[in-house]
């Protein structure tokens, strides 16, 4: 793995393998058809070694064309960009790529933008901006881990908002399976944010004969502890087991001696 910056301005543009799934969410990359090779409006560069990138994007409309739309729950527009660990090849589509599934060839990030809300898409004047995707590498205990404990890793959104006039001042926000998160230094440090967020994922619920139910739950809940333990006792409840639980349910043909 390595950084990869994302450019955005005049003159910035490649070409891009597009791909086009069915329009709903759970597509396996695998399961992804591949149909052309286009040009996109941004660069994709390891800046690590300095190397141009090859790039993929999912063309939820199947319009021909990479573009952006503001965030709508009731008609959600997956626009994802995929970036390949593989040097960009100009003018001609990456072999590995540019076939049925082939988004999954070296595949390093991917990542789903909507446009800020009020905003228009025009390819053609987007301003001069850089989305820098960091790859570090950092032992247990260091920063994320050393600050909020763990951080899920399934992020559904991310939100940044200026709170200065300086370059750096600005905050970030993330929403994912775990909670709330916030960074004040560009994601250097993470913080938790749950007070008033006390909520969970249920993945399914049995009742054992007699009284005791069970409630299976994502492992990292925006309850966070100490917190988590009093709400789990004033509801009658306990943790048994320390991860995700999903599909599960009482096996009633076997008894316990």
């Amino acid at each position: 793995m390595v950084t990869v910056e994302v450019r955005f301005g005049p003159g910035k543009s490649q070409n891009a393998h597009r791909f086009v799934p069915p329009d709903q969410p759970g597509v396996d990359f695998l399961d992804y058809p591949y149909a052309d090779y286009v040009e996109v409006p941004f660069e994709v560069w390891d800046t690590t070694n300095n190397i141009q990138l090859s790039v993929s994007f999912r063309d939820r409309e199947d319009n021909g064309a990479y573009d952006l739309s503001e965030f709508n729950s009731e008609d959600v527009d997956r626009e994802y960009v995929m970036i390949s660990a593989r040097p960009y090849t100009g003018d001609t589509p990456d072999a590995l790529i540019a076939r049925d599934g082939g988004v999954r060839s070296d595949l390093a990030y991917f990542f789903w933008p909507v446009l800020a809300a009020g905003g228009t898409w025009n390819p053609g004047a987007l301003p001069e901006s850089v989305l820098r995707l960091n790859w570090v590498i950092q032992s247990v205990g260091e920063r994320v881990v050393q600050q909020v404990g763990s951080m899920h890793v399934d992020q559904h959104v991310m939100r940044s908002f200026v709170t200065g006039s300086g370059e750096n001042d600005f905050r970030v926000v993330l929403g994912n399976d775990g909670g709330v998160f916030v960074s004040n230094d560009g994601g250097q440090n993470w913080n938790e944010r749950f007070r008033g967020y006390n909520t969970t994922q249920f993945y399914g619920v049995d009742k054992k004969p007699g009284r005791t139910i069970y409630l299976g739950v994502r492992r990292t809940t925006a309850l966070g502890a100490p917190l988590e333990t009093r709400v789990l006792a004033r509801r009658g409840l306990e943790r048994v087991e320390g991860t995700d639980l999903m599909p599960f349910g009482i096996n009633r043909t076997i008894k316990s001696s």
